[in-house]
This record gives structure tokens, sequence and C-alpha cells, in this order.
């Protein structure tokens, strides 16, 4: 079964936004390229001990391999919506996408 065709290209086609993806760790002195991705953002929050609250929030982008000619990989940058992050780490899913954690540049 062909699950990047059948599944992740429609899902990339009604779900993806464009982004910005600067490649300083896997193609140094690259140009920025133009990308697409699935975005989500997800908060938790954790009780600690003493009864406080830690509040988290991740923020990862899926993207389908087969769109790049070399994969994105942490130490990347990644723009969207004018908001730049760094690639934390990618996990591929052994189905024709990976994930890519990012964390916000400020």
């Amino acid at each position: 079964m062909d699950f990047d065709n059948l599944v992740l290209a429609p899902c990339m086609a009604a779900f993806g936004i464009p982004l910005t993806v600067t490649p300083i760790k896997s193609q140094p002195g690259q140009p920025a390229y133009a990308a697409q991705g699935i975005y989500d953002r997800t908060q938790s929050t954790v009780m600690m001990e003493d009864g406080s609250e830690l509040a988290s929030t991740r923020v990862t982008v899926g993207i389908r391999l087969s769109t790049f000619a070399v994969p994105p990989r942490q130490g990347d940058q990644v723009l969207k919506d004018g908001i730049r992050y760094e690639i934390d780490a990618a996990f591929p899913d052994g189905q024709g996408g990976a994930e890519l954690v990012l964390k916000e540049l400020r």
C-alpha cells in the first residue's frame, strides 16, 4: 500500500499550511525554501508535588518526506506566520511522513 500517496498527500492538500525552511544543519549554506506541513499545538498542565501547576506547550509540524530532496533535521529552522522555530527533533513515522518538534526562537 502506498500510504504516502493514498493518505498523506490528501491530508496535506486539505490541512497543509505554507512554511519556510532554512536548512542550517541539513544543507548548510543553502537558501531557505518553501515547504508545506500540518501544524499542531498541544497544551498540557502538570500538577506539581507542592500543588502548583506547570504548563507546557508542544508545537509540531507533520511533513511528507517525499516532498523534500533532503529532509529537514534537528537544528534547521521553520518560519510559520512570521514566527521562527528551530527543529528540536525529527521523528520519521515509517509511512512516508515525519513529525518535526519545534521550539520557538525569541
